[in-house]
């Protein structure tokens, strides 16, 4: 899945999702994920908003970076 929001602010990249997740360090997380061709909604209750995973930018084919 790819994350396109957080909190209802479109994210295009790790910078700005960390700087998004920082604003708010408490409670869930709404994020709006790309996944199979659709869009999804997913709130998630994280432990100080943090996935526990290694996260990377997704570069589109083509896209200048």
């Amino acid at each position: 899945a790819i994350v396109v929001a957080v909190d209802g602010f479109r994210v295009e990249n790790m910078t700005q999702f960390g700087f998004i997740r920082a604003m708010t360090p408490d409670g869930p997380v709404a994020l709006v994920v790309y996944q199979k061709g659709a869009y999804e909604t997913r709130v998630l209750s994280l432990v100080d908003r943090s996935f526990g995973v290694d996260l990377e930018d997704y570069g589109r084919s083509g896209a200048q970076q």
